[in-house]
């Protein structure tokens, strides 16, 4: 299952369906934001969706 999951993201890529995210507080589209971990495990991030009265963190 991890191969085949691999393989998607690849091609996901490949079509430029994939967007990278470098950097803290990245807005990715309106109310999704990442942002970078300042703990363990190094370099993690998390994604915030914003919605009209809550925020929910992936």
């Amino acid at each position: 299952m991890a191969q085949r999951n691999i393989e998607n993201l690849l091609q996901l890529n490949m079509n430029g369906k994939l967007k990278w995210v470098d950097g803290d507080n990245q807005k990715i589209t309106k109310g999704v934001t990442a942002y970078t971990g300042s703990r363990h495990p190094y370099n993690s991030q998390y994604v915030v969706v914003q919605s009209n009265q809550d925020r929910v963190v992936i």
